[in-house]
């Protein structure tokens, strides 16, 4: 609405020349410039998003700005997350592979629950209720430390124990000389106890119902591109990706790699909308053109971050948000073109009228105004009476610009027409108005600039000096003295004090205890009964 009301201006610059065509007539061709279309553009537009968003809230949708329902109406790329937003976010363990022999599956269970007991990642979740149903219980153990995109750990007895993914083990040397099975399609959840690779759990999770159909309506509606960025490793992003049918994926992605991403298209030109829910999304959320954080369960970060808050756990909810957007937009320009339409008939209607009819049989008994402004009132006197208009009032004000005893402004204006014998009023200038400079010596430079902006004046600070009589940092002098008359907007410096300047200790080394004294003393400084300065 803002641009649009921008590239309206040259309309009003032809609506004036127009009506002085028409004319001649320069007042009234500048009344046309004062015609204003912005107004109806803007508040027709306030309304629609207005009513936009209250619907949208209706449906379990917060929309944070009328911002981003333009930019979603726009937008051609949409990037989806895979865990939490794309599948349930409820995976389930569907098998385990031990990799120490000396240790059973309630044992490892009982580790990597330790590590996973604090943890709101899903993830966690499905390890903690996998591990109940086979009767493990978790260890006692230390504080539990969250590495996002990697997994968590903990101490238990002494013994780190780590539950994460391939890349947290390999940075943290944890490793087996065992081969791990393929997880067909499954999530690898790895277990190590310090150095060793102990465990490895599969998790399966589900895409969610509707979001084939989701993807499906984004991309009827004019989406081109869709794809999914994840932290998974590929085989499971492959997996999601085939089944719900997107462009394209993104796996084994750090929080700011995601957000690189995010960057990158959008400097090849896309406008980009972003779906996820949890910490990991949180900073491609803020980065994308409309970030979206989907379902019940989005963390609290996510939900701040994002432009879009969906409460409902219906991937559905984002063609639905699409489609109001672009009908709200599609609103928008209606009301552009009826306002338009609407103010500039009228504005032309009766502009023209108006300066056809003012301009018919009452002006030719009217004769202009002879335009007095920058004459002296002898001069403005002469040439008013001669043009058989009289003098009426003649006021004094100050004036920076214009010379005193010249005239500033009349009324009426020059080259109007008026009536024979119109009185015409002037004021003339009493010159520049003359402000006594205030005494700034001992003040803070805060109150010297507050003295000096009351006065009328400008301020300026000088260079530090040193003064034994003014304490640090107040006003020990100014270029202009208290009370100096001057003009309004004089610039006035004012220097601050540094206090009182230090003296240079003498240099004594390797002369005599008596003589060092003496000079000591002598310099203004004082000698200790220990000999020390």
């Amino acid at each position: 609405a803002d641009k649009f009301s921008n590239y309206l201006v040259p309309l009003n610059f032809l609506l004036c020349l127009s009506v002085w065509l028409v004319t001649h007539n320069a007042q009234k061709a500048l009344k046309m410039l004062v015609i204003d279309y912005s107004c109806g553009i803007k508040l027709s537009t306030a309304t629609a998003f207005s009513a936009a968003i209250n619907t949208a809230v209706k449906q379990g949708v917060l929309i944070k700005g009328g911002a981003y329902i333009e930019q979603m109406s726009s937008a051609n790329t949409v990037l989806l997350d895979k865990t939490g937003t794309v599948t349930e976010g409820k995976p389930k363990v569907v098998s385990m592979t031990i990799l120490d022999d000396e240790m059973d599956e309630r044992e490892v269970l009982a580790y990597a629950m330790a590590a996973e007991e604090t943890s709101t990642h899903p993830l966690a979740s499905a390890i903690l209720g996998y591990g109940r149903q086979i009767g493990a219980q978790a260890l006692d153990h230390g504080e539990i430390i969250t590495e996002v995109s990697r997994g968590s750990r903990t101490d238990v007895d002494g013994h780190i124990v780590r539950v994460g993914n391939m890349k947290y083990m390999k940075e943290n040397g944890v490793t087996t000389t065992k081969a791990i099975p393929d997880g067909q399609g499954a999530i690898p959840n790895y277990v190590g106890i310090d150095d060793k690779l102990v465990a490895v759990l599969f998790a399966m999770d589900s895409p969610r119902d509707n979001v084939r159909r989701a993807v499906n309506a984004l991309r009827y509606d004019g989406v081109g591109d869709i794809e999914i960025l994840t932290g998974d490793m590929e085989p499971q992003a492959r997996a999601v990706a085939e089944q719900i049918g997107v462009d394209g994926f993104k796996a084994q992605l750090l929080p700011e790699q995601k957000a690189e991403a995010v960057l990158r298209l959008q400097t090849q030109g896309n406008g980009v909308v972003m779906v996820g829910d949890g910490i990991n999304d949180a900073p491609a959320l803020a980065y994308a053109d409309v970030g979206i954080s989907l379902g019940s369960k989005s963390t609290d970060i996510a939900m701040e971050t994002s432009d879009v808050v969906i409460s409902r756990d219906d991937p559905m909810m984002i063609p639905e948000l699409r489609r109001l957007s672009r009908a709200t937009m599609h609103i928008v320009q209606q009301n552009f073109a009826i306002v338009i339409g609407i103010i500039a008939a009228l504005a032309v209607v009766g502009g023209i009228a108006f300066a056809l009819m003012s301009g018919g049989g009452d002006d030719k008994d009217k004769i202009a105004v002879p335009s007095v402004v920058g004459q002296t009132v002898d001069e403005a006197t002469a040439a008013i009476e001669e043009a058989g208009f009289e003098l009426g009032k003649v006021e004094e004000s100050f004036d920076d610009k214009v010379e005193s005893g010249k005239v500033i402004s009349q009324d009426p204006k020059g080259d109007s027409k008026q009536a024979k014998g119109t009185k015409i009023n002037l004021t003339v200038s009493k010159g520049t108005q003359e402000i006594t400079v205030p005494d700034l010596t001992g003040k803070t430079a805060e109150e010297a600039q507050k003295a000096l902006t009351v006065s009328g004046l400008k301020y300026a600070k000088g260079a530090a000096e040193y003064s034994d009589s003014v304490e640090k940092d107040h006003v020990v002098r100014q270029d202009i003295a208290a009370g100096t008359a001057v003009a309004k907007d004089t610039v006035v410096t004012y220097y601050l004090s540094l206090g009182s300047e230090g003296t240079e200790v003498p240099n004594v080394v390797g002369k005599r205890e008596g003589a060092a004294t003496t000079e000591l003393n002598n310099a203004g400084f004082y000698v200790n009964a220990d000999g020390a300065v």
